[in-house]
């Protein structure tokens, strides 16, 4: 029962695996399939509207070639189309010029069709012409210059092609004009050409091999429906054809944006394929569609091969699968037997029947290898039983003695940690005194030293004041001398003074003797003893003016020279201030030195205290730790005592 379920199992995944395979190959063969049909059929259907566009564009080109090759340097219908008067156009039947035309326009008619054209451009009913051979349109209101064919090759004076725009024809044709120019001076003299039916170009459609995937209309530059599918001249429009599922507007939309003469434009519509290209010449469109629906119908045949070939692949997998499951599922048996028997402790005697296969025989022979070397490794084991049981005992042993120390071991780093707290404690206090002492010790330097600036600037300002002291006594001095040199000069004027009385007295004489003639010298004389005794007393006055200033010079010089030796006496002291104020200061920076160091060393001895307690409560932890660790451990050497003990009595059971 157990086999059969097995093989099933094993078969039915195979089975579904397989099924899964096929259904992926055939969806993605179907989506292949249909591209490529979808592919190679717009392509090919391109290629055929090429073809078609070819076909009419070389018949048109044929029918150009036939009218340009009669109308190019003809002298007959140069001198024709060189008369100026109506009249000279009537004679047609006496006339020899006109006699040889005529016979060419009918070979022209019978070969283009409707209608042969021969146009005037004189000065004289301009644009008139000669039509359907025997009758004239002359005089009846016919104007050709009002026809776009004309006005084209009038203008460009070369071989024009156009399509005539009146919906109501009842028979479409293409005007091929070309113009006639004089070989003489290169006048131009007019046009011939032809009407070619549409009917007549559009009937080799007919022989390109249509078949119903394509439905093609042919349509001019102006909309004007020429041909669809069989039916010809239709009188409607491009924009006014009713097509099936809206097809009209996408058509009209592709003919409005304008095709490309060289390529085939396709648009993928909702379940359609729109083809579009244009003709040069006379500007037509030949649009065509793909019914996607009538493409797919091609896939039916492909369809049935892969649901047949699917059918028999999935007949031969199932048979192949069963046989295969089966192949399968017996070695798988008797391995399991194998395993059972050695599984139950009796796989040592192992007596069963070779299993087929050389691999499931060589597997057979590796059990049996097996079974003889898990004899000899249950004997270990029971050795190793033994000796683990003794090991645990001994590891009981070294437990308890290593509970006991550990015990202790934190009885006393606990202790130590209370030591080191306290320690750390007290170098935290020192390390803010020292701080302290560092910071007051920083203040003082820094007042030592504003101090030591103040009285270097006091011994400055005061040896200022010396100098300036020196430089009055000098100057006093100075002024003594000049005093000195006045009571000279003053003496000088006091001898000068008292000569020139002399003087005047003896002169006083010599008038007095001289009678009546020296009494105005007598009188000049007196006047000058006057002025002698007005200076003498003014000299006199000086005299005692300088003797006094003379006494206060010799006390300020005398002031001067005691307060010199006071200022010199208090530079000194200042500067010994100065001296001392710079001692202080640099002790006091000494000290503050010293306190930074000391606060820097109790720091460190504080982190380092830190760090102490940090290890010594990790180590407490730790050997808390391991107490609990040793109690785990007699409780595993108990476990290991009791599993040497339980692999013994295996080794026993098993030999």
């Amino acid at each position: 029962m157990a086999e059969t379920s097995i093989r099933t199992r094993t078969f039915l995944f195979f089975l579904s695996a397989g099924l899964l395979v096929m259904i992926v190959f055939s969806v993605i063969s179907f989506r292949v399939a249909d591209h490529l049909l979808r592919t190679t059929t717009v392509k090919s259907y391109s290629e055929q509207l090429l073809a078609m566009r070819m076909l009419l564009t070389s018949q048109i080109d044929n029918y150009v070639l036939q009218v340009e090759s009669y109308a190019t340097y003809n002298p007959d219908l140069e001198l024709l189309l060189s008369r100026r008067t109506t009249a000279e156009y009537l004679q047609r039947e006496t006339d020899p010029v006109w006699n040889r035309v005529l016979p060419a326009m009918k070979r022209n008619k019978s070969q283009s069709g409707n209608t042969i054209r021969v146009v005037y451009a004189g000065s004289e009913n301009h644009g008139q012409l000669y039509s359907n051979l025997n009758q004239s349109t002359a005089g009846k209101g016919y104007d050709c210059r009002q026809r776009p064919w004309y006005i084209a090759t009038r203008q460009s004076l070369k071989t024009t092609i156009a399509s005539y725009g009146d919906f109501n024809r009842e028979k479409a044709a293409v005007t091929i004009a070309t113009p006639v120019i004089s070989s003489a001076n290169g006048e131009y003299l007019g046009a011939y050409g032809a009407d070619i039916s549409v009917q007549q170009i559009l009937k080799t459609l007919r022989y390109t091999g249509q078949d119903h995937l394509l439905t093609l209309q042919v349509a001019d530059e102006s909309g004007r429906i020429l041909s669809v599918e069989d039916t010809l001249f239709s009188g409607a429009t491009l924009k006014d054809t009713v097509w099936p599922d809206g097809l009209t507007d996408s058509m009209f939309t592709v003919w409005t944006s304008g095709l490309n003469p060289d390529s085939v434009s396709v648009t993928d519509l909702a379940g359609r394929y729109l083809l579009g290209i244009r003709l040069a010449q006379p500007g037509w469109y030949l649009i065509g569609t793909l019914d996607q629906a009538e493409i797919r119908s091609g896939l039916t045949r492909i369809v049935y091969m892969l649901i047949l070939f699917n059918l028999v692949a999935l007949a031969g997998l199932v048979v192949l699968l069963w046989i295969f499951s089966g192949k399968i599922i017996r070695p798988i048996k008797a391995m399991t037997q194998m395993m059972s028997q050695v599984a139950s402790g009796g796989g040592f005697k192992f007596t069963g029947s070779s299993l087929p296969d050389r691999e499931m025989q060589e597997l057979q022979s590796a059990i049996l290898s097996v079974s003889k070397a898990q004899a000899a490794v249950i004997e270990r084991i029971k050795d190793a039983g033994i000796q683990l049981s003794m090991v645990s005992d001994r590891i009981n042993g070294m437990m308890g003695t290593f509970r006991e120390s550990t015990v202790h071991l934190s009885s006393s780093v606990a202790q130590t940690t209370s030591s080191m707290e306290e320690m750390a404690a007290t170098g935290d206090q020192i390390s803010q005194s020292a701080g302290e002492v560092n910071r007051l010790a920083t203040r003082t330097s820094v007042s030592a030293r504003n101090g030591e600036d103040s009285f270097n600037e006091l011994v400055r300002q005061m040896e200022g004041i010396r100098r300036q002291n020196e430089q009055r006594s000098q100057d006093i001095i100075a002024l003594s001398k000049k005093a000195s040199r006045i009571t000279e000069i003053i003496s000088i004027i006091s001898g000068i003074n008292e000569q020139t009385k002399i003087i005047a007295f003896n002169a006083a004489l010599e008038a007095s003797n001289a009678g009546e003639t020296g009494k105005r010298f007598e009188v000049v004389a007196g006047e000058i003893r006057r002025l002698a005794d007005t200076v003498q007393e003014s000299t006199d006055e000086v005299k005692a003016m300088i003797r006094e200033m003379q006494e206060s010079v010799q006390n300020l010089i005398k002031n001067s020279e005691e307060a010199g030796k006071t200022i010199y006496q208090g530079v000194g002291m200042v500067r010994d201030l100065s001296v001392t104020m710079r001692d202080f200061a640099g002790s006091a920076e000494e000290t503050s030195q010293s306190a930074g160091q000391i606060q820097q060393s109790t720091t460190q001895q504080k982190v380092a205290g830190e760090e102490i307690v940090s290890t010594l409560h990790l180590i407490t932890r730790t050997m808390d730790q391991l107490a609990a660790m040793s109690g785990e451990l007699s409780a595993t050497a108990d476990e290991l005592n009791d599993l040497s003990v339980k692999l013994v009595e295996m080794a026993i059971i098993n030999a």
